[in-house]
């Protein structure tokens, strides 16, 4: 299936499209909002914050970008963050967009700024611009 992404002028002007079948596009998103939403609810003290972009970085490509506050450490292995909720295992929610970017021939990174108690995701995908 295609989704059309729009530009949000007046109108709803397309900017590109995604082929991404509903089951996929779904398991991204849903994936993507309970992993920031699970984060924030463990913060006892201070700000939740969610943040969630999506651009389109260059005429083939789509990004969507969420930016979440933590209540603290981040656990990683390596390059590799370990989920919050089983100690020592890596996160099936990261798992599961990494392998949905890359079956589209897209990306999926993960960071975390220590000081800005900040996580960052972000799936680049190709899309195809609408003439």
């Amino acid at each position: 299936m295609r989704h059309d992404m729009s530009s949000g002028e007046k109108g709803g002007k397309d900017i590109s499209r995604v082929n991404m079948s509903d089951p996929d596009l779904c398991c991204l998103f849903s994936n993507l909002m309970e992993n920031a939403v699970e984060a924030c609810l463990r913060i006892k003290t201070g700000q939740r914050n969610i943040r969630v972009a999506v651009v389109r970085p260059a005429q083939d490509s789509l990004t969507i970008c969420v930016w979440n506050s933590t209540d603290g450490e981040v656990q990683a292995d390596g390059d590799t963050f370990l989920s919050s909720k089983t100690e020592g295992r890596k996160g099936y929610g990261l798992l599961s967009i990494k392998s949905i970017a890359e079956k589209y021939d897209g990306t999926a990174r993960f960071s975390w700024d220590k000081a800005k108690r900040v996580f960052e995701s972000s799936v680049t995908l190709l899309a195809v611009p609408v003439r």
